[in-house]
């Protein structure tokens, strides 16, 4: 179970088409204040993107591959045992944090669903070993007749 985020980056120029996404984290807020003069405002921390015991991960993303704004450039995918725990009644800060060569605008959006999840390639492998097994069960009957 996880809660699925789509990042959309747009640059402006094509020589600065290269951009990496290098913090990314969630806070919790009792309020949907939005006035902050610094990161320590955000609320109380629930996730981060730094998860390699101190050394920064970086998402190296390449504008020039999607169709340009609106189409969405990342997933991301947070565990919904995140907010385990938490009042569903709070609010929740995103924040992120690019390298320095920005031109653009990114937006981030939230990914709801209604439809189920698609099945696993296992699922498909073995239903397609039980038409396999029908299609020989048939045909050995054919022949026997």
């Amino acid at each position: 179970m996880y809660y699925k985020f789509l990042l959309d980056i747009n640059q402006k120029k094509n020589a600065d088409r290269f951009l990496d996404l290098v913090d990314v984290k969630l806070f919790l807020l009792n309020s949907g204040n939005t006035n902050f003069s610094s990161v320590a405002d955000l609320g109380t921390p629930l996730w981060s993107f730094d998860t390699n015991g101190g050394t920064p991960d970086v998402v190296h993303m390449d504008y020039s591959l999607n169709n340009g704004s609106g189409w969405g450039d990342i997933y991301m995918y947070i565990p919904t045992s995140v907010f385990d725990g938490q009042d569903g009644s709070k609010f929740f800060t995103l924040y992120s944090k690019f390298n320095l060569n920005n031109d653009g605008f990114e937006e981030w959006a939230t990914m709801t669903s209604t439809s189920p999840p698609v099945p696993e390639p296992g699922t498909f492998l073995l239903l397609g070993m039980g038409f396999l097994g029908l299609a020989v069960a048939s045909k050995r009957r054919r022949n026997n007749a």
